[in-house]
């Protein structure tokens, strides 16, 4: 499961991973695409992976290639949420 959105007026795209079934994955980039063709270059990004998991080792492949469409799209900076303690500020 996924949910994607986007605040064209903060330029910024919001993307909360769960648990990815077999099929997903081009499902998934498909819908980055058409929502990051709607921004402008040097967005950012908020994802949210606390929920992250895989049904299939497969649907793995693509987090790279969407990574790297991202950044090749303009996305100028992206904040993840891991849902684990990383720095003493983090309370």
């Amino acid at each position: 499961m996924y949910e994607i959105s986007i605040n064209p007026n903060k330029n910024r795209i919001y993307v909360r991973l769960e648990t990815v079934q077999t099929g997903e994955g081009e499902l998934f980039f498909s819908e980055i695409k058409k929502k990051i063709a709607q921004l402008k270059p040097g967005f950012t990004a908020v994802s949210d992976i606390s929920k992250f998991s895989l049904m299939d080792p497969a649907e793995g492949a693509w987090s790279s290639e969407i990574l790297q469409f991202m950044a090749d799209a303009g996305m100028a900076k992206v904040a993840r949420v891991t849902g684990m303690k990383t720095s003493s500020i983090v309370k």
